[in-house]
């Protein structure tokens, strides 16, 4: 059986916009002949969109092409939004379900290079295996945190806790010279 090679639009046509098409097959036609209008609507629809690919539709979009009253523009802006909504909620899916397998992967290194590491000191080796980071971009809320370590000042305390601080230690220091006097 040999192929038929047939262009998707009229305009210039680049390599990957050409599909085989056996010649056995019917060009989407209805039983009176004529061209499937729903899908040839449904491509028109998302021109410069792949959000159908992603399973996000909306059957009630306009061709960009059909809108023509301040109505219809007002409808199809509404709707686009809720499209980019869905959009926004497939992306946190995908986003989720990438970032827990990832967990899960550099966990699976941790354990094996706490494996390697006690291999290595059973043969009385002096290397270190690598061990998976998270780097800032990839955790984002780290950002905003600041570790005690990377302080290089002394905190301020303010007077109330100053005498906060004076009173624990204080009571810290009676605690211990009444343990010092039972245990003498």
């Amino acid at each position: 059986m040999s192929r038929v090679y047939v262009r998707q639009s009229t305009a210039s046509v680049d390599a990957d916009q050409v599909t085989p098409v056996a010649e056995d097959e019917p060009e989407n036609e209805d039983e009176d002949g004529n061209e499937d209008e729903d899908e040839e609507q449904q491509e028109t629809t998302h021109t410069g969109s792949l959000s159908h690919q992603l399973g996000v539709t909306n059957p009630w979009l306009l061709s960009q092409f059909d809108i023509t009253t301040r109505k219809q523009r007002v409808e199809q802006i509404y709707m686009l939004r809720e499209v980019i909504y869905q959009l926004k909620e497939k992306f946190n899916e995908r986003f989720e379900a990438l970032y827990k397998s990832k967990c899960g992967e550099v966990h699976r290194i941790t354990e094996w290079a706490q494996r390697l590491q006690h291999i290595y000191s059973e043969l009385d080796m002096s290397e270190q295996p690598w061990l998976p980071q998270w780097s800032d971009a990839e955790q984002p809320e780290t950002l905003l945190t600041v570790r005690d370590d990377e302080v290089t000042v002394e905190r301020y305390l303010t007077p109330a806790e100053r005498e906060r601080l004076e009173a624990q230690a204080a009571e810290e220091e009676r605690r211990r010279s009444r343990t010092c006097r039972v245990y003498a």
